[in-house]
């Protein structure tokens, strides 16, 4: 029995939990038994045994997506690594070793595995990532939602600049899910990229184009617990409300998310910059 088995949220989407950050792995599965996995991750065990889980329930991956290039995001492992990679970020010259040095290290993750005898973090991507299909019509990266072009059922991609260049969203459109990679957490705060031009203006954007969204019941953070149609719009106007004190008067420092020292440390540097 794996040690965080696989949840099913919603009619065949599938999500895994892993005990490093509360990251969510999921599984979207088709009638016929295709499915695509996104984010595996964050110990190599916790991989191995999604990929078992995916076999002992007959699906058959046709890809891999990993929704922005932060080392949890980009894992990889056993009955993984011969499958398609999909992403819209794209894979610059030294990420391998910038990646690998944040996985080993981050504390989080050596804290678990010293807990855990054993235990790794798992593998990173062996390969660049190949941008995902997307039909003909698909909107500039930033401005809308194109349609994943697969034989699946209908995925709707959201690409963005909110937290990382290159992240997307993924609406699985007839089950009314979001799979919002690192945001909408009810665990930590709007973590944004600091060395972008408007952060804060590419989060609000992005928060603006997934709050359009005509259906959305269930919502999976990239870290988190899955939550209800309420739930996102509290989400949201969580993650809003600390966006606007942030750049209004450097604020935010009583959002109750932050919890742990390593985000205190990343909304300091976050009010550092937006003063800036």
């Amino acid at each position: 029995m794996p040690a965080h088995p696989l949840v099913e949220v919603a009619d065949g989407v599938h999500v895994a939990t892993s005990a490093v950050y509360a990251t969510t792995s999921t599984v979207v599965v088709g009638g016929d038994g295709s499915c695509l996995v996104v984010d595996p991750g964050v110990t190599a065990r916790e991989v191995a045994d999604l990929s078992a889980a995916v076999r002992a329930h007959g699906w058959r991956p046709v890809a891999v997506w990993s929704t922005h290039d932060h080392w949890d995001h980009a894992l990889d492992g056993h009955g993984l690594r011969d499958l398609p990679r999909w992403a819209a970020w794209v894979q610059q010259p030294d990420w391998v070793g910038a990646a690998r040095a944040a996985r080993d290290g981050d504390d989080e993750l050596a804290a678990y595995v010293r807990a855990h005898p054993g235990q790794r973090g798992a593998d990173l991507v062996h390969a660049p990532p190949m941008p995902p299909p997307l039909t003909d019509d698909a909107p500039a990266p930033g401005t809308g939602w194109a349609l994943l072009d697969w034989d699946g059922r209908e995925v709707r991609v959201l690409t963005h600049a909110a937290h990382a260049a290159g992240h997307t969203a993924l609406h699985v459109a007839d089950a009314a899910v979001l799979l919002a990679g690192d945001l909408l957490s009810d665990v930590e705060i709007p973590l944004l990229d600091v060395d972008a031009a408007d952060p804060v203006g590419d989060y609000t954007a992005t928060l603006d184009r997934i709050d359009a969204l005509d259906d959305v019941r269930v919502v999976v953070p990239g870290h988190g617990a899955v939550g209800d149609g309420p739930e996102l719009a509290r989400r949201l106007a969580a993650d809003r409300r600390y966006l606007d004190r942030l750049v209004e008067v450097g604020a935010g420092a009583d959002d109750p998310r932050l919890t742990a020292p390593w985000l205190t440390h990343a909304h300091h540097r976050q009010a550092a910059a937006t003063r800036a």
